[in-house]
């Protein structure tokens, strides 16, 4: 037995040592494994920091090529001011050489991209850009339309879009622009945000030191800029920045022959680098070259002194109240021309002039010294005689033939040549007579003084007039966003006048019970907010029929909806009306706020409806009557009010018709695909931070609404076509056409709400169970044996979690791109049971259970790119906002 013992005792040291030595096995497999994770981490950091100086040598990069661009740039958009069509976009040759527009065009598209338009085309022959030098594309019915080389009809959208400048039908623009909600593929992601009424997108830099910065992202090349600036081709071009290596040869005097062979190249560009003995006093002329017209120089050349203080008179209006600056002009009329001074103008802008002594006199060159100040809202240079200088005499500008409603701020102080109907009785000032013309776009006050001979008893109401004059402006509102007015200057200055065809004696057409104080719609329109006003109108929405208290009167200047109190309500269809009230707002439209009993006139024919097309219908026919023509897109909805609507697009846009009970309108028939034509007031219902959306169609009759055709497949009923006429005819109310009978209406095919497809049995989805885990083993050998330490087992884990750190943040090696494989597959499982986002309209009636149709096990899913594609359709379809 004693034999036995060693035997016994030997295999328990062998099993202690052989467990000592797993322990260090495990401890040194332990600090590898933390010294390959530590190895993995620091490379990561290294790499991460190389791939941060990357990326910011690539955006040094990207700043150096945009101030190399080869190509046209789109430079500043403005997508709205005081009225919404008071829009521009502006083109900027950025280069040294002056590039082409011919086979070129212009587009504008729609935030979601479903809309494409020209806004602009240059066929061959168009003159190129030169260097440095700008083009202006603007909206013709905005307040710069008189400034533009091109104009274009239809407006942008404030809240998102975007421009691109292309080859004509090239599916690539040369330059793109997109702000707002803008998602489309024509814009330079991401997208600018976009800017408040009154401002626009500039690209940087901006200003004289031109727009030339193009990195390829929207929101990094475009700023705010709450003072636009628009220029045109007449504009004085601005040097394109000089490249950095020319300044080298000129710098070094030390005559090495390397550089010295350079020399010439440069010398061809910078021809002022070469007389570097006069650079104090040719610094100041260079820097003022660019700006001033080209008058300014020539006679600043015998006068060395002041020629670097002679401003544009452009640049002289945009210096603060105080300052003194010196401009150069011709003068457009006498110094006392007016009780606000006279007026000067250069090839850039004009300006008052007010002088407490000296004078001058109409077709002099003057140089101007005085202080900037703003007199009612006009912009005046201050002077002394000391500080007017004669040069001589110049022949003045030619006028600017604009709109009535664009004369503004970009036309003040300079000549404007309009044509318009007189539209107000006239008024006795005292330094003259004061009357209203309009041409369709908006009313503008014409001043006639008393010293300049021209005789204005002919201009009775109604006439025509065809005038030239300087434009001016009184402003009391204390905006500065009104008060302009034409001044011809003398009998040369009107060009025509024409009396209205319509009646021989004009004195016999207003109703004996006018009042002479009242002013047309237009005028009112105008107006001030809180201003008190006596307007006269024609009833083209009669009182309650959309909300209580609501009408609308129209003339041929203007449309206006009408607030009434209680005691002031019964106006009926084609009234001519006198009413007294306030100016107001309500829901985005403008209003006039009653709170007398408007008197009547007598009944009148209703003013001719304006043919629309659905896209275009905006704030320029507020509240006027209006035709449509176009197919159904939205099925007829009702609100828990019991009012209907529903959606009608011609191919330009979509425009929601709503019809109140009180209409006696049938909407049963008008299935998705209905051709109809319509005729109504236009309305609008929307939040003052979205001016320019929730439009709608209010028709008043069963008369305004004609089915013009049924989707295919649609037996016609015979109880006639749902408003009262027969299928096909052309049915009015009081002189208005229900639709567009000479527009052809685009082929609609019928269309439906997406649907989920039923298949032939039950089906389902099969999910995989996850394999059961298998059991966990455990090694024992011997009583109370441990696998291995706990601390090694914690150092292993914190290894493993450095050592995948390291792997996810080093370069995509196979670790990385692994896990990007589970990524992937993650998404790929989990993306199909996204919820649906976009809500159903609150106000439209419940829809039956789909359960109730089909059950549900039956349905297979439509697949997600249909869900998007509806949800990006419903959001373009409602940026026409629900009813109230």
């Amino acid at each position: 037995m004693i034999p036995s013992q060693p035997r016994l005792a030997r295999p328990a040291a062998v099993a202690r040592r052989h467990r000592s030595s797993q322990r260090a096995a495990a401890g040194f497999i332990a600090l590898g494994l933390l010294w390959w994770s530590g190895i993995r981490v620091v490379g990561a950091m290294h790499l991460s920091s190389v791939d941060g100086l990357a990326r910011a040598e690539q955006v040094s990069a990207d700043l150096d090529a945009a101030a190399q661009l080869t190509h046209l740039v789109i430079s500043e958009v403005m997508t709205g001011g005081a009225s919404a069509s008071d829009e521009f976009i502006e083109l900027y040759n950025p280069t040294g050489a002056a590039l082409p527009v011919e086979g070129l065009e212009l587009i504008y598209v729609t935030a979601s991209g479903s809309t494409v338009t020209a806004k602009a085309r240059w066929s061959a022959g168009a003159s190129a850009i030169p260097s440095g030098a700008h083009l202006l594309v603007a909206n013709a019915a905005g307040a710069f339309a008189a400034l533009a080389d091109v104009v274009y009809t239809n407006g942008l959208a404030a809240t998102g879009g975007s421009v691109a400048l292309r080859i004509d039908g090239a599916s690539t623009a040369i330059d793109a622009v997109g702000w707002g909600n803008a998602t489309s593929t024509w814009l330079e992601p991401p997208a600018t945000a976009a800017v408040a009424a009154g401002h626009s997108l500039e690209r940087l830099p901006g200003g004289a030191a031109g727009s030339g910065q193009d990195t390829e992202q929207n929101s990094v090349d475009f700023a705010d800029q709450p003072v636009p600036q628009p220029q045109n081709a007449a504009a004085p071009p601005i040097s394109p920045p000089t490249p950095a290596p020319t300044a080298s040869p000129s710098a070094s005097p030390t005559a090495d022959p390397s550089a010295t062979a350079d020399t010439p190249t440069p010398t061809a560009v910078e021809t002022s680098t070469a007389s570097p003995s006069h650079s104090p006093s040719v610094t100041p002329s260079a820097s003022a070259t660019p700006q001033p017209p080209s008058p300014s120089p020539t006679p600043a050349s015998g006068t060395p002194s002041p020629s670097p203080a002679v401003v544009p008179i452009a640049d002289a209006r945009t210096l603060p109240d105080g300052s003194v600056a010196t401009v150069e002009g011709v003068a457009l009329t006498a110094s006392t021309f007016s009780d606000g001074g006279g007026y000067a103008s250069d090839a850039s802008g004009g300006i008052a002039v007010l002088l407490p002594d000296g004078s001058f006199e109409r077709g002099q060159l003057l140089r101007i010294s005085g202080e900037l100040d703003d007199r009612f809202s006009q912009r005046t240079l201050r002077a002394t005689a000391a500080g007017i200088s004669v040069l001589g005499s110049a022949t003045e500008p030619a006028p600017q033939p604009t709109r009535t409603g664009a004369v503004g701020e970009s036309l003040e102080g300079e000549l404007a040549e309009v044509t318009g109907t007189v539209v107000s009785a006239q008024s006795v000032l005292t330094t003259g007579i004061a009357l209203d013309v309009d041409d369709g776009s908006g009313v503008l006050r014409v001043l006639v003084g008393s010293t300049t001979g021209i005789a204005t008893d002919a201009w009775t109401r109604g006439s025509q007039l065809h005038l030239v004059g300087v434009v001016g402006q009184r402003d009391s509102s204390g905006t500065g966003l009104s008060g302009y007015r034409l001044q011809p200057r003398d009998t040369a200055d009107v060009l025509a006048v024409i009396q209205p065809s319509s009646s021989p004696s004009p004195s016999a057409s207003p109703t004996p019970g006018e009042n002479p104080d009242a002013i047309g719609v237009g005028a009112a329109r105008a107006l001030p907010f809180n201003s008190r006003a006596l307007v006269r109108g024609i009833v083209t929405l009669p009182a309650d029929l959309v909300e209580t208290g609501t009408a609308a009167i129209q003339d041929a200047t203007g449309c206006l909806l009408l607030r009434l109190s209680g005691d002031a309500r019964g106006l009926t269809v084609g009234q001519q009306i006198e009413a007294q009230g306030t100016r107001s707002t309500k829901a985005g439209m403008e209003t006039l706020r009653v709170t007398e009993p408007p008197r009547t006139l007598g009944t009148r024919p209703q003013p001719d409806a304006r043919q629309r097309d659905t896209g275009a219908l905006g704030e320029a026919d507020e509240a006027c009557l209006v035709a449509i023509r176009g197919a159904v897109t939205l099925t007829p909805r009702r609100t828990s009010a019991g009012n209907v609507y529903f959606d009608v697009d011609d191919g330009s846009g979509p425009i929601r018709v709503f019809v109140t009970p009180g209409t006696g309108i049938q909407t049963d028939r008008l299935l998705s695909g209905t051709t109809v034509a319509i005729a109504g007031v236009l309305g609008q219902e929307t939040s003052g931070r979205q001016p320019e959306r929730g439009y709608r169609l209010w028709p008043r009759a069963a008369a305004d609404l004609e089915i013009v055709a049924q989707p295919t497949g649609v037996a016609p009923s015979t109880g006639g076509t749902g408003n009262g006429g027969a299928p096909g005819t052309s049915v009015s109310s009081g002189g208005v056409p229900a639709g567009n009978p000479g527009r052809e209406s685009p082929p609609v095919t019928q269309q439906h709400r997406p649907q989920l497809v039923a298949s032939a049995g039950p089906t389902s989805r099969a999910v995989a169970s996850p394999p059961a885990a298998p059991p966990v083993e455990t090694e024992t050998e011997g009583h109370g044996e441990e696998p291995l330490p706990v601390a090694a087992g914690l150092l292993l884990g914190a290894a493993l979690l450095l050592g995948g750190a390291g792997a996810a943040a080093a370069p995509p090696g196979f670790p990385g791109r692994l896990l990007a494989v589970i990524r992937a597959r993650i998404r790929t499982q989990t993306v199909g049971d996204e919820p649906n986002a976009e809500a159903d309209d609150p106000h439209e009636e419940p829809i039956p259970a789909l359960s109730a149709l089909v059950p549900l096990q039956s349905l297979e899913p439509v697949p997600v790119a249909a869900h998007r594609a509806a949800a990006a359709s419903r959001r373009e379809r409602e940026r026409i906002l629900p009813p109230t």
